[in-house]
């Protein structure tokens, strides 16, 4: 009998991940008491509830601002085909354990078979706009985590908080000054150099025919766009688009009565959502959950409310995507 593959045991201990972590979201609302909890949450206002829907709405249009703006630069596309894209990669990572993989794919297909564009260089400008998400919600949260060592020092120590934050934002914001210099790197690369022989076997592990085309998967995120345009569009439409869905979330808390400053739920909803990519699948089922009642609560949040507002913004957001994504799902099947 085969030895399971590395792949194989990190799904099998995000399944354990997700397993505990809705046992013990369980047992927090057992024990806050189901009934508050739901009385919590049956006297949320349903007009903040439909501006907090209209705010995950603006998160999607940012990304497909973003995305569109992007893809513009290797060739002319349809801006409703992007985003019925953008919707069905959501959904796709919403509803498989891929830890956002499975989407990503899903993209450069449609690309490739829509625009007869190569798949590397497809799959290509998904990398690049995954990185930059990346390193757009790096600057926030390294940001958020300096402010957080005056303003919100109960939720993790001054001095953990300043050294995590200066970290992100020396990785992040000199990305400029990074691409360029793994641009000259890669042109550089001898074929036979280890780091070479690393980004060949990845590069023919995500290309349809297992073809080496290293230049092309790097080239959207180390050569697209000027500088002007990579802070202008990748990183601060990113900025935005995961701004405004914090946002989304202080709205679920307002409609519950309660009053957060922005940078407040911001911090928790960026560190809520890390925990769930980093250990979670399906969306960070579970995980983000119970981060966010943890999260919220060490902020000084009624514990009822807590729990209450991640139940209600995480269900709205999971019916948001489950509805607009599967019907982008079935759009992108048919434009194909």
């Amino acid at each position: 009998m085969a030895a399971p593959s590395r792949a194989h045991l990190v799904l099998g201990l995000k399944v354990v991940v997700l397993a505990v972590s809705c046992v013990l979201v369980y047992r927090t609302i057992m024990s806050l008491g189901p009934a508050q909890v739901w009385a919590q949450a049956q006297g949320a206002h349903q007009g903040w509830l439909v501006a907090a829907v209209a705010a995950i709405l603006a998160r999607y249009l940012f990304w497909h601002m973003k995305w569109r703006n992007m893809l513009a630069r290797h060739g002319p596309v349809e801006a409703g085909l992007v985003w019925h894209m953008i919707m069905a990669n959501s959904f796709v990572n919403l509803v498989t354990p891929s830890a956002k993989i499975a989407g990503g794919f899903l993209r450069a297909m449609v690309l490739k078979l829509r625009y007869d564009w190569s798949f590397p260089s497809a799959y290509g400008q998904v990398i690049a706009d995954q990185l930059t998400h990346l390193l757009a919600k790096m600057i926030l949260l390294g940001s958020l985590l300096l402010w957080s060592t005056y303003a919100l020092p109960q939720l993790m120590p001054r001095a953990t908080a300043a050294i995590l934050g200066c970290c992100l934002l020396l990785i992040a914001l000199p990305w400029l000054a990074w691409r360029a210099v793994l641009r000259r790197q890669l042109e550089k690369l001898s074929p036979h150099s280890a780091w070479r022989r690393r980004l060949s076997a990845y590069s023919r592990k995500v290309t349809e025919n297992g073809e080496d085309a290293v230049e092309e998967l790097f080239k959207p995120l180390l050569q697209g766009g000027s500088n002007r345009q990579v802070w202008s569009n990748d990183l601060l439409l990113s900025a935005l688009s995961f701004g405004v869905f914090c946002y989304s979330n202080g709205l679920v808390l307002h409609s519950l009565g309660v009053e957060v400053s922005w940078p407040t739920v911001a911090l928790v909803v960026l560190l809520g959502y890390l925990a769930g990519t980093m250990m979670g699948i399906m969306g960070g089922i579970g995980v983000t959950e119970l981060f966010l009642m943890k999260l919220y609560a060490s902020c000084g949040i009624p514990e009822e409310a807590a729990a209450a507002a991640a139940l209600l913004h995480r269900g709205l957001f999971y019916a948001y995507l489950l509805l607009v994504g599967s019907f982008s799902f079935l759009v992108v099947g048919k434009k194909v």
